[in-house]
């Protein structure tokens, strides 16, 4: 369902099909959808304690990046990986009205969701040790999902936007 109220939204729709992921992996138009299902079948693939667990992983690792639809620019990612991957700074305030709703019907799968998209800078009630391992699991399947850069790509723009 949280997928579904996102894309009812034509624009970002749209631009999650159409963007490329980032200058420095899945730089191509596209690339940005490419590279989420490629990190969420690798996050689904991935050996979890019960089905709840791969499901969430799974999801998160499909809107990791979601906030790029609303960035002009296309940027390397290479930052955000150090120390670890983290989401894309907008996908917070993307996914805000979304996870609210959810958070009405089912308020811990809201919570838990907001503690695996969390970067850094985040406030959230103290991580468990499961809370931790999942957003490893997120982790891991974002830098794998990644790929080798091809050099010939990185010179693509999104039609319209700051290079």
């Amino acid at each position: 369902g949280l997928l579904m109220s996102l894309m009812l939204d034509r624009q970002l729709q749209r631009q999650f099909f159409r963007r490329p992921a980032a200058l420095d992996h899945h730089c191509y138009p596209g690339g940005l959808f490419d590279q989420s299902v490629g990190a969420a079948a690798i996050a689904h693939a991935a050996e979890y304690s019960n089905e709840h667990d791969r499901g969430l992983v799974t999801l998160a690792s499909l809107l990791w990046d979601i906030g790029k639809v609303s960035d002009g620019r296309l940027r390397e990612d290479r930052l955000r990986g150090w120390p670890e991957l983290q989401p894309h700074v907008t996908t917070s305030w993307r996914l805000k009205r979304p996870l609210e709703l959810l958070g009405r019907s089912h308020p811990a799968l809201a919570r838990e969701f907001v503690a695996l998209l969390a970067g850094p800078e985040a406030s959230i009630a103290p991580i468990t040790n499961r809370t931790a391992a999942l957003r490893r699991h997120g982790q891991r399947a974002g830098h794998d999902a990644r790929g080798p850069v091809d050099p010939s790509l990185v010179a693509v723009t999104i039609p319209g936007a700051q290079a």
